[in-house]
């Protein structure tokens, strides 16, 4: 799959029909699969939020928005970009006070999904 042009796959929903979904982390291990995963279906609108410090694969599929996950407003700030997100999958909470300001919004989220390697 080229994973600039998911738009070609059969059964990818035209842009304007993709529930949006809002990944933090994503460029490495489980993150990076996650995503991947995602695009692969063709219907969901990615948005990545993360430090930046990775290149992600990705290219024009996803959208970046680069911010440190534990700086809760910049969290509070992507998490109201969109009205509603159909999910949020975090990858990088370590903590349980990392996963403070997706609770505070969680009315604006369908689906919680929190990820860990961690013991």
């Amino acid at each position: 799959m080229a994973m600039d042009d998911d738009r070609s796959m059969p059964g990818a929903a035209p842009p304007s029909e993709r529930r949006p979904v809002l990944v933090l982390g994503g460029t490495h291990f489980i993150g990076r699969a996650t995503v991947e995963a995602l695009l692969a279906t063709g219907q969901y609108d990615l948005t990545l939020f993360n430090r930046g410090q990775t290149r992600h694969p990705f290219g024009q599929c996803v959208t970046h928005v680069k911010g440190d996950r534990r700086d809760p407003s910049a969290v509070a700030v992507v998490l109201r970009s969109k009205p509603r997100w159909h999910a949020v999958v975090d990858c990088i909470a370590y903590r349980s006070d990392d996963l403070e300001p997706i609770f505070m919004h969680r009315r604006r989220v369908r689906v919680c999904l929190f990820l860990s390697l961690s013991p």
